[in-house]
């Protein structure tokens, strides 16, 4: 069953205790896992199917030639080392915990973000409720309800990606309310704050539109598919990596793995190869960000990629990293019967996003008055937006009105018209674009004799007439 919207309704596939059946106290081999500690995705197998549809839809990613001499360089001079992209991301390992929410998707391809915006030359931490608050998610079909939040059931990267080019920005972690709060969400639906809740401003718009790109290892030999993942890696970009385990039994070598593993063993995904997908026990799936890999040690199955986890830190993981074998079956596969039919999926597989450009928001006052004199007033006001971003412009007042399209894509303006105000008190109309709050427009009482209108804008000296005020818009909520 699918869903299927336009830009700022966003196709959600049902998914049945996705992210939190796990959610009770289990003994498992020498740990014990408490209510809620480590989330996975648990889609039944209509979703499961089509996650696997739109990962082999993808467009392959690109790969750099120049990334491929490099390597190619210190394997002929027999340079052993490695390469990382974790310092490039700003986070604290204790906060980078979901919860009982199954949003890993949404950390991982936040991930994805932080380290584009890295590239040129912006390391910030993004927030990851913006996503859980304000994506538009169509959660019908998922039995959250119409326009409820359900980023906490699961989803792949191509519902994150067709969802931020729908808002068309991110903002950092530190701005008001955007810090991670659906940590204890114990469910499918819901959010613990809401868009309004979420200082917009500052802000990155941007500036094209983000593609979901697969990483093809599968039906290639082991060097290949190891040598497009390190290419990717070595163009800064980071790696959107999703495993699968096929039962319960698999999922607690994993835990046990994780909690009371060392942090130099290398887990190794494949050895699961060729078994049955059990949707009835157990079979889930989670997303890790690959940030890098070492090659230090002369011993080939001792090469490791680094993976940053969403399940905050343990004593012997204190950065919330993992490490999974180099040199393991990339062509892994597992069987399912789906609608009478027999298929294969892949155990692992990766991905990641195109190149993309930011356009940094403001990063002073959210919003610029307008004020005016109490006469009739006309003006005009210039919209900024990403070449991606869907905008719609409201006033929330009766006696101004927009003259103009009240909805765009990308830079554009609207204009406006006041009527005279002839009570003796000042008024205030507020414009919200995408729901945020932009800017006020304040006119005076019939009791002031100013009759020349000013406005209060970094562009008071543009063209335009009756005042010109730029904004950035600040993507759908």
């Amino acid at each position: 069953m699918n869903h299927e919207g336009d830009l700022s309704v966003i196709r959600y596939r049902v998914v049945f205790f996705c992210g939190w059946v796990l959610l009770f106290l289990a003994v498992t081999s020498g740990s014990i896992r408490a209510e809620g500690e480590y989330p996975i995705m648990r889609p039944d197998v209509d979703t499961f199917h089509a996650w696997l549809g739109s990962y082999n839809s993808a467009p392959e990613a690109a790969m750099d030639p120049m990334a491929d001499l490099r390597i190619a360089a210190d394997a002929v001079a027999g340079i052993g080392g490695g390469y990382s992209l974790l310092d490039n991301l700003v986070y604290t390992p204790t906060e980078r915990k979901q919860g009982s929410c199954g949003n890993c998707w949404v950390w991982v391809g936040t991930g994805l973000l932080e380290l584009a915006l890295a590239k040129t030359g912006i390391n910030e931490r993004l927030s990851i409720q913006l996503f859980d608050s304000c994506a538009r998610l169509s959660c019908d079909e998922s039995a959250c309800g119409a326009d409820a939040s359900c980023a906490c059931a699961g989803g792949d990267l191509e519902m994150f990606v067709a969802a931020y080019n729908a808002l068309g920005y991110v903002v950092p972690w530190s701005n008001s309310g955007a810090y991670y709060q659906d940590g204890g969400i114990e469910g499918d639906c819901g959010t613990t704050v809401a868009c309004a809740g979420i200082e917009k401003n500052p802000n990155y718009v941007f500036g094209n539109v983000i593609a979901q790109n697969k990483i093809a290892t599968a039906n290639v030999d082991q060097g290949t598919a190891i040598g497009r993942i390190k290419n990717v890696l070595q163009q800064g970009k980071g790696v959107y990596f999703i495993f699968t385990l096929p039962n319960t039994s698999a999922w607690d070598d994993f835990y046990d793995f994780w909690k009371g593993g060392s942090k130099t063993d290398l887990w190794d995904f494949s050895a699961y190869a060729g078994m049955d997908l059990d949707f009835i026990d157990g079979a889930g799936s989670h997303v890790v960000l690959l940030v890098g890999y070492n090659e230090v040690d002369v011993e080939r199955a001792n090469h490791y990629w680094i993976a940053l986890n969403s399940w905050g830190t343990t004593t012997r993981r204190a950065d919330g990293t993992f490490r999974i074998k180099m040199y393991q079956d990339y062509g892994a596969a597992y069987s399912y019967s789906y609608e009478g039919k027999a298929y294969t999926s892949p155990v692992m597989q990766f991905e990641t996003i195109n190149d993309v450009s930011f356009e940094e928001g403001p990063a002073t006052d959210p919003y610029e008055d307008i004020q005016i004199s109490a006469g009739p007033y006309s003006g005009t006001i210039a919209i900024t937006a990403g070449a991606a971003s869907a905008w719609t412009a409201a006033f929330d007042a009766d006696w101004i009105r927009i003259t103009s399209s009240a909805a765009g894509f990308g830079d554009g303006q609207i204009t406006f018209s006041v009527s005279a105000n002839t009570g003796t008190a000042a008024r205030t109309a507020r414009l919200y674009v995408n729901g945020a709050l932009t800017l006020k427009v304040i006119q005076e009482g019939a009791v002031s004799q100013e009759a020349t209108a000013k406005t209060v804008s970094k562009a008071a000296s543009s063209e335009g007439d009756g005042g010109m005020c730029f904004i950035s818009v600040l993507g759908v909520s």
